[in-house]
This record gives C-alpha cells, structure tokens and sequence, in this order.
C-alpha cells in the first residue's frame, strides 16, 4: 500500500528537522529505496507541500499553520503578462505589482508598480512593445543611477510599468492560466528584492519593512534556505542572516522549534 503522508508526519512529528539519510531509512523500512526513489519521493513530499528543505541534506516538515502566498493576479497584471507572451512565449521573465506588499504592511503605498524582470538581452524589446501596446506608461529602469528617472518620471506616473533585469536563478512560481502561463516571484524573492532595495521599493523601507518581515514570518511558509541562497546571489546573505536575527528572533524561534 506504501508509506502515507501521515505516516511520515507521525515518525517526525516530534523532530525539528530530519536528514536526508533519515528520511531514506525512514521508506527503507517498506522496501529498500534508490537514490533515484528517494529523489521522487521528496520532490512528491515538496509538491504536496508535506515538507521544505532546510539546506541541501536536511528536510523539516510544513507547519500547517502557515499559509501558502498565494496574491491575487489583476486583469491589468494578467493583461501584461499577455502582451510578453505575445513577445516571446518562451522568454524566462517574471511579473509582479507593488500593492502586494499592501497586505503585509501597515501602510498602503500610494503608487502601485507592475515590475517585469527579464533576461538583459530582452529588456529593450519587451520595453517598446509594452510601450507601443499600451496606454500605461512603460519605464526602462536598468541601473541604480536611475535615480532621477525614479522621482521625476516613474514615482509621479499614475500605475506606471516598470521593466527591468532579472537576476539570474531567481525563485519563481508558474501559474497555470489561459492562454499562457503566468511567472511570478515567490514569496522568498520578494522579501529579499525588498530588503536589498532601497530606491524603487522605497514606500516600503524602514519599519513597513520591518511590519512585512514581521508579518510573512508568522503568516506564510517561507523556505529558509531559498531565500538566502537568493540573497547570496545579491551578495546580501550575510547582511539578510543578521538583521532577521536582529528584528525577529523570537519568531525564528518559534519556527525552527
């Protein structure tokens, strides 16, 4: 009949985290398993959102209690996401609106942003034909000496569009839709863009910033081991491990238990 998901749930349930080894010991008591069996059974347990990884060789399992980020997808979002598909269905690109962070914060932001990264080489093109395909207006904001860009043009706009450079390896989640798929960041990447920058996602810096650290923590699932393996590829890790250890400790404390 095979291992269920509560049977694994009641063998760990009383441990922070597992290994990898444990866990293979743990289905080796029905049957002996591969290390191409376990890779499926994991990937299968992850899917099913039973358990996270904690870092590469240790697993924990999902505190139910934590919700799943799941933002609503405007029609305006939905209808950008066409025009890129219509661009180039399969470009690696991701799309997001600022007033996603409006649930997390104490304060809402005035200005709502829809910000599209991509691959550098497709900035430029994607930019004209978002730009000639709507009435909303479209911004090509690529370096941090965009400043005056930022103040005088994009934070004076009405629901501007901004298009930017993906960095490479980002966490992004594919959402079925008709007639194209939608990527969008996960939760992890969003925490970390913020936390790393300090001009574009400005209304929400300082303690907004704290409130949304303050609130994903003890509201959603958040993999760990995502969002600095992320963060060190904006070469922000280390600064990222000190202030959630500074600001939410406690709260840590009461996940990792």
């Amino acid at each position: 009949m095979g291992i269920s998901t509560q049977q694994l749930k009641d063998y760990f349930g009383h441990q922070k985290t597992f290994t990898k080894q444990e866990l293979q010991d743990f289905y080796e008591r029905e049957k002996d398993y591969t290390e191409s069996d376990l890779f499926w059974a994991v990937y299968d347990l992850k899917r099913k959102n039973v358990i996270k990884s904690v870092d590469e060789n240790t697993y924990k399992l999902v505190d139910e209690r934590l919700r799943s980020f799941e933002p609503i997808l405007s029609d305006r979002l939905l209808k950008v996401n066409e025009l890129i598909n219509e661009f180039d269905a399969d470009m690696k690109y991701c799309i997001w609106e600022s007033n996603w962070l409006n649930n997390l914060s104490i304060h809402q932001a005035i200005h709502n942003l829809i910000i599209v990264e991509l691959e550098s080489d497709a900035v430029e093109f994607v930019f004209y034909h978002l730009h000639d395909k709507l009435t909303e207006r479209v911004f090509s904001y690529t370096t941090k000496a965009d400043g005056v860009l930022l103040d005088k043009y994009i934070f004076e706009a009405k629901n501007p569009i901004i298009i930017k450079k993906i960095i490479t390896k980002a966490p992004l989640k594919k959402i079925q839709q008709t007639p194209h798929p939608i990527f969008i960041p996960k939760l992890e990447k969003i925490l970390v863009d913020l936390f790393c920058d300090n001009a574009l996602l400005i209304a929400y810096k300082g303690a907004e910033q704290e409130r949304i650290f303050e609130k994903a923590i003890n509201k959603y699932q958040i993999n760990f081991y995502t969002m600095f393996s992320y963060a060190k590829r904006r070469n922000q890790d280390t600064e990222l491990r000190k202030y959630l250890y500074k600001c939410f400790k406690t709260e840590l404390l009461n996940i990792f238990k």
